[in-house]
Order: structure tokens, then C-alpha cells, then sequence
């Protein structure tokens, strides 16, 4: 009996590690660590212990920044959509240190999130904002210049960018907001993921720590 519970659990094991890789899903194995076997789709048997594997989607993805910034005296909320793919699989593996991540579609958009507001940031330093902000075609096209070769160095196709919203806010509704959420934190919310929605956390000893609101001079 014992000996059939063992062999159970061995064959269950090894049929663990089968993976089947749709048509639209790219994976790289590796085996001790080095790079063994790249595909996309099929069947993909991985030798135990030694084996392990990152997969890959290659579908049209979309990413949203909503995120609100301080900027010369102003508080500007920014929305902005970008449609994009992985168009060459190995480069994105490299380029985004995917090598023990299993969730790779998440790790790419937090870096496009930040790489969206740094190129926001880097366009408009030294800019008059109430100029910028009424000229969002103007500088939706900027910013398409500057994502476009960064996307390309990662791998990634640029399939489509645009500003949704830009527009100044009442510091007086901001803090209101942020107010709010300073009580969420202190409270321990109980779910990071509606936080991130909004706008601030707070750290206690009175220094503001913002999430999703960043300040630049």
C-alpha cells in the first residue's frame, strides 16, 4: 500500500511538471539556472530539480497610469492609456529581470507605470504646466517620441499612447482625498489594492509618503 501511495505521489509529481504553452504564450526554460530551451506554445516537460520556467504572454496588453502630481504650486491629474505588446520575448526577459518572476505581465506594466511618469516629468521640467495642459495633443506626441525607443530597447511593441486626462486639481480637494486615506492606512486597510487606486499613503512621524502622487521641481 505504501509502496502504490509512493508511486502515486512520484507520478503526479512528474506530470506537475508538464506544462502545455498556448499558441500566444512564449516560454524559457532554464536549467541550473542558465538559459536551455526558448518556444512558444507546445509541450514543455521540465526535468525536476533542475528545470524551472518563465512564461510569457504575448498578447495586445493595456496599461493605465491614474495617478495625480505636484508640480510648481500646481496638483495635476494625469491619466494616460498605452496599448503594447511583447514582441520579442528573450530581450523583455532581460530587460525586466524576469528570471524568478512568474507574474511577468505584472512586473512589465509597474515598470511602464513608472517609465509613463518619468517621461511625463522629464518633458515637462521647466515647462509653464497651464501651457502644457492646454496643449494635451501637443504633448501626448512629445511623449510618443521619447516611449517609443525605450519600448523597442525592452522588447515591447508600441501599439497605441494617450493622455486621457490632464488637468489641474483644488489643493483643498486633494487634501481632502489624501485625508481620507491617511485614516484608511492608519486603520491597516484592509486592501493594498484599493489604495493604489487613489491617490496617498502616510507614514506616521509626520512624513508623506506618496504612492501614487510624486513631486519634482
Amino acid at each position: 500500500m505504501l509502496l502504490l501511495t509512493a508511486i502515486g505521489i512520484i507520478v503526479l509529481y512528474l506530470i506537475s511538471r508538464i506544462k502545455i504553452l498556448r499558441k500566444d504564450q512564449y516560454g524559457i526554460v532554464k536549467r541550473n539556472n542558465k538559459i536551455f530551451r526558448e518556444q512558444y506554445g507546445g509541450l514543455v516537460f521540465l526535468v525536476p530539480f533542475i528545470d524551472s520556467i518563465t512564461i510569457l504572454s504575448t498578447l495586445v496588453q493595456e496599461t493605465s497610469v491614474d495617478t495625480i502630481l505636484f508640480h510648481e504650486e500646481l496638483y495635476i491629474e494625469l491619466i494616460m492609456n498605452i496599448r503594447w505588446q511583447i514582441g520579442d520575448p528573450s530581450t523583455t526577459f532581460y530587460a525586466f529581470d524576469l528570471h524568478h518572476n512568474k507574474q511577468t505581465t505584472r512586473i512589465v506594466e509597474n515598470e511602464l507605470n513608472q517609465i509613463l511618469v518619468s517621461i511625463f516629468k522629464y518633458i515637462t521640467v521647466g515647462s509653464n504646466m497651464e501651457e502644457t495642459i492646454a496643449d494635451p495633443v501637443g504633448l501626448t506626441k512629445t511623449m510618443i517620441d521619447e516611449l517609443y525607443p525605450i519600448l523597442d530597447k525592452k522588447g515591447l511593441k508600441f501599439m497605441n499612447f494617450g493622455i486621457i486626462k490632464i488637468e489641474k486639481i483644488d489643493p483643498i480637494e486633494f487634501q481632502k482625498i489624501k485625508s481620507k486615506y491617511q485614516r484608511l492606512n492608519l486603520r491597516k486597510h484592509e486592501s493594498d489594492k484599493e489604495l493604489n487606486k487613489e491617490i496617498a499613503n502616510f507614514e506616521l512621524g509626520g512624513q508623506e509618503v506618496y504612492v501614487r502622487a510624486q513631486m519634482w521641481g
